[in-house]
């Protein structure tokens, strides 16, 4: 079962973009990517955080969803509703993130202590426009004890981009595909587009 709707709501558009964790094309240099649009390009890092690339970025909103343009579980691509509260949203080290996982008690304190002293929900931010992100990811926590890790940090993304962002997620409703240099799946450009 899916976990995941294939459209992304109508009442969501570019000024409801908080940023995205971005595509990671240095892995793939020299590769033609299928459907590929500037937009794609939001938030490039200068260099490679997966181990074998990433077509598309993921796009975040301010209501806690996300739309995931790449991935290698074919569910997985696809709008993700809000599902909770976020106790915390932000980016954190990847090397802190790592260490911590390594002892269950070291890491549960370390996460409430991200989650902070009240345990109250919290906005989805964007951090600030040109906030460093080299080395960091994204981390989720929910009520409920759900935490999501990204691959990559959440980078600011300008309104202009923003607006590119949802416009091509709004062409791509095609059937899924799987680009195979990656093993990602994304969807491909919609016939009537």
């Amino acid at each position: 079962m899916s976990k995941t709707e294939l459209y992304l709501p109508s009442n969501l558009n570019a000024v409801h973009v908080i940023g995205v964790t971005p595509a990671d094309h240095h892995k793939l240099a020299g590769l033609r990517i299928a459907g590929y649009l500037e937009a794609d390009r939001a938030g490039h890092p200068d260099r490679s955080f997966t181990d074998h690339g990433k077509i598309r970025p993921t796009v975040y909103f301010a209501n806690g969803s996300r739309y995931t343009q790449s991935h290698r579980d074919p569910d997985n691509i696809g709008y993700h509703p809000p599902s909770g509260k976020h106790l915390f949203f932000g980016n954190v080290d990847k090397d802190i993130y790592d260490s911590k996982r390594r002892d269950r008690r070291e890491f549960i304190a370390w996460l409430e202590g991200l989650a902070g002293p009240s345990g109250q929900p919290c906005s989805t931010m964007p951090p600030p426009l040109g906030d460093r992100f080299e080395g960091r990811k994204l981390l989720e926590i929910k009520e409920g004890g759900m935490i999501h890790p990204s691959r990559s940090a959440l980078v600011s993304v300008s309104y202009q981009v923003a607006v590119q962002l949802v416009k091509s997620i709004r062409l791509r409703y095609g059937g899924k595909r799987k680009f195979a240099p990656t093993g990602e799946w994304y969807f491909g450009e919609t016939p009537f587009g």
